[in-house]
């Protein structure tokens, strides 16, 4: 069956070592990477895992790096390989970026609170989503909690939730699940609205009576496959999926029915 994964990392060759070094300080209390950041190793760890397709989120954490992210992104993207361009919140002009991106066929944007510095309910990221909303972009949300941010809430379930309200024509995909480590907060708050989950550390995490508790409730319609890698292992999220109790049909859902439908809607 084929594969998308929906969450996954990378940085360039040059830069891979130093990156994973620095986000290695704030996570390996608890996880491993499992592979060392470059495109060749996600490649390799993609098909280890029979994975077809990935689609890479960089992160702007400054608002100089929108333009090297999508320049990067123009350089890896493949048959292989769907990247996503970054927006910093602090950005006030960047409608050539979105333009250039849109002409080379990229459809999504990551979002990622706690590393920008903002709150995703702050009415100052009300201008950004509107933009986005105007160009028919994916937009890609860090949800939860964050290793790396003890104690903060920038994307919390509550938070999310009023974004998703405010804006029920953004096509959004909300990481881990809806929130990480957030679950049951998940399935009260979130579960049934007008937004994508995708599956990184659910099944890691929580397990399958979770997993299939938000389900039920959310729709398999707008639920995809995402690992976060390298952050979890691709092949273990793999199996972990198979082996689930859900039809054949739901995992085809999953695994990448869900995405070419909601991409091809861009």
């Amino acid at each position: 069956m084929k594969i998308i994964d929906v969450h996954t990392h990378s940085f360039p060759d040059f830069l891979a070592e130093k990156a994973m070094a620095q986000l290695m300080k704030t996570v390996d209390t608890e996880y491993k990477a499992f592979h060392k950041g470059t495109l060749k190793d996600q490649l390799r760890s993609m098909d280890e895992a029979g994975i077809r397709q990935c689609v890479v989120q960089s992160i702007a954490t400054r608002p100089e790096q929108a333009e090297n992210i999508l320049k990067w992104s123009l350089e890896i993207k493949s048959d292989r390989v769907e990247p996503y361009i970054s927006i910093h919140p602090d950005n006030t002009r960047y409608d050539d970026i979105l333009k250039r991106a849109k002409d080379h066929d990229i459809r999504g944007i990551k979002l990622h609170p706690h590393y920008q510095g903002v709150n995703a309910d702050d009415d100052a990221m009300f201008r950004h989503y509107e933009i986005f909303c105007k160009y028919n972009f994916i937009v890609f949300f860090h949800s939860g909690e964050d290793l790396a941010f003890p104690g903060c809430d920038n994307a919390s379930t509550k938070r999310m939730k009023k974004v998703i309200l405010k804006f029920p024509e953004m096509k959004v995909i909300l990481a881990h699940y809806g929130a990480y480590r957030e679950w049951e907060e998940v399935y009260r708050e979130l579960a049934g609205l007008n937004v994508y989950f995708e599956t990184s550390f659910i099944l890691e995490e929580a397990g399958e009576e979770m997993f299939l508790k938000i389900l039920k409730k959310h729709s398999a319609d707008r639920v995809m496959f995402g690992t976060d890698s390298p952050w979890t292992g691709q092949r273990n999220a793999v199996q972990l999926m198979n082996k689930c109790s859900i039809p054949e049909e739901v995992r085809e859902k999953i695994y990448h029915r869900n995405y070419e439908d909601l991409r091809e809607r861009g």
